[in-house]
């Protein structure tokens, strides 16, 4: 979980959790963000949290990896890894989703702005399912969509009110947060 502090630094933090719940371990990403963005790369054992249009790369212990990312000139608002452990982020300015290496090299982009079939206008939280496809929050559009692990769209997945955070149950459930509601 990555959250922000309210003091007088405004630290983003950063708190790993056991099974059941309980705190294992927690670290400060030594950067400061009203909305930070986090995910885990299961393959490379990696903890990448967005801050400021910025990746921080941390190691499952805390220990500070690497970044990149500040020179993209992206507006991000979240970001998931694939099981390649590959990076993706949604981009506020673009309205696309950019795909990164594991070491941050930019892959490719995919999706263009507009309402249509395949575009994204507001793109908001993604995620990947088991088969490698990409599911994107398409806020502006009302919908959930669901793309090829290479972005070609596949199909909307669910028509709803202001998508904002996805992500996939262990069976598969697709869960969607509406901030403006209150509701997941």
């Amino acid at each position: 979980v990555v959250g922000r502090h309210f003091g007088s630094d405004g630290l983003v933090h950063v708190v790993q959790y056991d099974q059941r719940g309980r705190p294992v371990s927690t670290f400060d990403a030594l950067r400061s963000a009203w909305y930070p963005s986090i995910a885990l790369d299961e393959r490379n054992k990696k903890i990448i949290v967005e801050v400021e249009d910025e990746f921080l790369m941390f190691q499952t212990n805390g220990s500070f990896d690497r970044r990149f990312g500040k020179d993209q000139g992206l507006q991000i608002k979240y970001v998931t890894s694939d099981s390649k452990g590959n990076i993706l982020v949604t981009d506020y300015s673009s309205r696309g989703v950019h795909v990164f290496n594991q070491y941050g090299r930019w892959l490719f982009k995919f999706a263009r702005r507009g309402r249509g079939r395949g575009l994204l206008l507001f793109p908001r939280g993604l995620c990947t399912d088991t088969a490698g496809h990409i599911l994107v929050a398409n806020q502006g559009s009302r919908r959930v969509d669901m793309f090829t692990g290479r972005g070609q769209f596949v199909r909307t997945v669910v028509y709803i009110r202001n998508p904002q955070g996805i992500a996939l149950g262990p069976t598969g459930q697709l869960v969607v947060t509406n901030i403006y509601k209150h509701t997941v």
